[in-house]
């Protein structure tokens, strides 16, 4: 009796055409939050920087000190790298 089979490569070329696809959306994905964290960096460093230019009454009228304008920021800059390492 002799049998007859068609083994099948783990390798096809669906797999591999869906292996790629997946690859390709990860880098998608890193590129994209790449660029996100690089415009909200440029961001916040060029609303320090409108903040450095106000001069005292006007930081008063806001609501906020010169000193607060440093500590805020790094309060954020914290709290951002927090919410970044627990995705």
């Amino acid at each position: 009796m002799t049998m007859l089979s068609t083994i099948s490569s783990p390798i096809t070329k669906s797999g591999l055409r869906r292996n790629a696809l997946v690859l390709l959306a990860r880098v998608r994905r890193f590129l994209n939050d790449w660029v996100a964290v690089d415009i909200a960096r440029r961001e916040r460093h060029a609303a320090l920087f409108a903040l450095r230019e106000l001069d005292d009454g006007e930081l008063k009228d806001i609501g906020i000190s010169r000193c607060q304008t440093d500590s805020t920021r790094e309060a954020a800059d914290r709290q951002r790298m927090r919410r970044q390492l627990s995705k």
